[in-house]
């Protein structure tokens, strides 16, 4: 896969987590998750769902439980 739609799977996935478990699944610092969800938004050929999702992901960040 082209190196753009991996990070944006990768970040969607983290998303979704956030979203809809209320769980981190990953490491990264809420500030290296927000500038990957803009990074995703600010992609054209993402889609309205999927641009919604990294909304919704970054307004949850900070208030989610860390999966060990």
């Amino acid at each position: 896969l082209p190196t753009e739609i991996s990070t944006l799977l990768y970040y969607a996935c983290i998303a979704v987590a956030l979203v809809r478990r209320h769980r981190c699944i990953t490491d990264l610092a809420d500030d290296t998750l927000k500038t990957g969800f803009s990074w995703a938004l600010d992609q054209t050929w993402v889609d309205g769902a999927t641009a919604a999702l990294f909304r919704t992901g970054r307004d949850a960040l900070g208030v989610q439980e860390k999966v060990e």
